[in-house]
């Protein structure tokens, strides 16, 4: 009858986005496993790493390459993320990137995407924080000058969420003061300057 009716469509459209599910985990898997590959052949990718000079255990990551999103692996493969602006995620005190997840394949349209990740157990005081953050861009100015077809002044945002806005709010300003403590943990003595085009505040 129309029960039945309704009831073997409903079970036709579960089966669809299954089998859809199921082709995207995969397709993730073959491009996370990619991804892989190229970090052990050594190709320059942005990883996530820590700074040895910060007390810090905060990590900067790639998301959409740690989740092989195949837009972002393909542009990485390609050489492509280099010239596009460089979006730099601060998060509130839960110290993740999973409230603007969702987010980031659109804004990797435009933006190459870091975001910072700090674990729940970690006691930086904020000046450590703040000077992580600084090296980060410092660090990768510097080597973005080195690289081959980039964009030698390459734009940077700062999107800081909660207390990752006020983080970014200090951040901004040490960039913008050029002082001698912006530059005091940086490994290059006279690192590149820092071309910083806006600074994002969401709920902060």
């Amino acid at each position: 009858g129309h029960g039945s009716s309704i009831m073997i469509s409903m079970i036709c459209c579960c089966m669809a986005l299954l089998t859809c599910s199921l082709r995207h985990t995969t397709t993730f898997a073959f491009h996370a496993s990619h991804f892989q590959e190229m970090r052990r052949n050594r190709r320059r990718i942005p990883l996530m790493m820590a700074h040895s000079n910060c007390m810090t255990t905060a990590k900067f990551t790639s998301p959409l390459l740690d989740a092989g999103y195949p837009p972002a692996v393909i542009d990485a493969e390609q050489n492509k993320l280099q010239s596009k602006p460089l979006l730099i995620y601060l998060p509130g005190f839960d110290g993740t990137i999973v409230s603007p997840f969702l987010q980031f394949p659109e804004l990797g349209t435009i933006f190459d995407i870091r975001g910072m990740i700090v674990d729940m157990e970690d006691r930086s005081t904020f000046e450590e924080l703040r000077d992580f953050v600084l090296n980060y861009i410092h660090e990768e100015v510097a080597a973005n000058e080195e690289e081959e077809g980039s964009n030698k002044n390459r734009p940077i945002y700062l999107m800081g969420e909660s207390f990752g806005g006020i983080l970014a709010s200090a951040v901004s300003l040490e960039l913008q003061q050029s002082s001698p403590s912006s530059q005091r943990n940086s490994k290059n003595a006279n690192p590149p300057k820092i071309n910083l085009q806006g600074i994002v505040l969401i709920n902060s």
